[in-house]
């Protein structure tokens, strides 16, 4: 190690910078300096997925929804769950939904 990166932390740099003048990856500074209890990981915010339940709920392909939200199908049968949304049956048409509503 060339320099001293809590050094440099303390300093104001951003640990993509430390990690480039290094030469190492963002998450090996970010990892080193957790460690040593220099920088505490933040929380993800969580999203607020409510439009893509209320698209759910309205019928929307489940494809639809995960491509226009940017989430994978885990992340919004994940939401539906926590909201107490029922899940509707996935290999079912509409028309067959139809049908069966008659």
């Amino acid at each position: 190690m060339t320099t001293d990166r809590a050094a440099l932390y303390a300093d104001g740099y951003s640990i993509r910078e430390i990690a480039r003048m290094e030469g190492v990856t963002h998450q090996a500074v970010r990892f080193w300096l957790m460690r040593r209890g220099i920088h505490e990981a933040e929380p993800r915010p969580r999203r607020d997925l409510s439009r893509a339940v209320d698209w759910y709920c309205r019928g929307v392909d489940v494809s639809a929804i995960c491509r226009r939200f940017g989430i994978c199908q885990a992340t919004l049968y994940s939401a539906l769950n926590q909201t107490g949304t029922p899940l509707r049956y996935p290999r079912i048409s509409a028309a067959r939904r139809k049908e069966r509503a008659q």
